[in-house]
């Protein structure tokens, strides 16, 4: 699959039906074969997700370390009980003394278009720890063929070279 903001780059390969993409785009490209290609809006329930506004809250400022200035857009990692967690620093209280944090994706709430091309399909290699499967009588495309999930190669093509989002 290739993304947008690397059009005329290598397409990079997903296993499909293992939700490697993003599930509107999987789900729209299921059971294609190599050489289709089509425009995908994807809603954000089946994109980043809408955004949860309990996923922004505000932290003291004195709990980040002070030899980096923060700024409203970049993005800071925390370390929670599960593991670290990325969140963008959507702004700066310098009055209050505080950041404001948000959790979400990004695209989070963002109605996603992308064009796409199937640019190739194959039977799925037994892959770390996923089951191998059946793989005679194949007939290659994306998702479950015949008994045996497929690997495809998506290129994203665009005119402009960028995913276009919108607001949902």
């Amino acid at each position: 699959m290739r993304d947008d903001s690397t059009a005329g780059g290598e397409p990079l390969d997903y296993l499909h039906g293992y939700r490697n993409i993003i599930v509107g785009l999987e789900e729209a490209l299921d059971g294609v074969e190599a050489g289709f290609q089509t425009q995908v809006t994807v809603q954000p329930d089946k994109g980043y997700g809408e955004v949860d506004a309990s996923a922004v809250f505000a932290v003291p400022i004195d709990q980040f370390p002070t030899d980096r200035e923060l700024e409203a857009g970049m993005t800071v990692v925390g370390e929670l009980q599960d593991g670290p967690v990325r969140f963008t620093v959507r702004e700066v209280r310098d009055q209050e003394r505080e950041v404001v944090l948000d959790g979400n994706h990004p695209l989070a709430g963002m109605t996603l278009h992308f064009a796409v091309e199937v640019v190739g399909v194959r039977s799925k290699l037994p892959v770390h720890g996923l089951p191998a499967r059946e793989e005679v009588g194949v007939n290659p495309k994306a998702g479950t063929v015949d008994g045996a999930v497929c690997e495809a190669t998506i290129a994203f093509l665009t005119t402009s070279g960028r995913t276009w989002v919108s607001s949902a």
